[in-house]
């Protein structure tokens, strides 16, 4: 377990539900969109990953078309690239 998983689990078990806004009374998803700086903020952050993914995704291919056979980490990072978008896409 990782120190965030064990302190998520601590605070749901016990830190105690404050009173506050009903559930329904949420900011939507749209309002929080509209705040100045945040939807180029995560532009910015989803090009620069994409832009990781695609580039160490197509070096590793290339390195393998060279005959650079022996750099697994370079595969693996591949693997972690695409499993890492999978997941963030769910």
């Amino acid at each position: 377990m990782t120190g965030l998983t064990l302190l998520l689990a601590w605070i749901a078990a016990f830190v105690s539900d404050q009173p506050g806004r009903e559930h329904s009374a949420g900011t939507p998803m749209r309002a929080a969109l509209q705040v100045p700086g945040v939807l180029p903020m995560l532009t910015v952050t989803l090009v620069f990953v994409l832009a990781h993914t695609i580039f160490y995704t197509h070096l590793a291919t290339l390195l393998e078309d060279l005959g650079y056979t022996d750099c697994p980490a370079l595969s693996d990072s591949d693997a972690a690239d695409r499993l890492g978008l999978a997941a963030a896409g769910v």
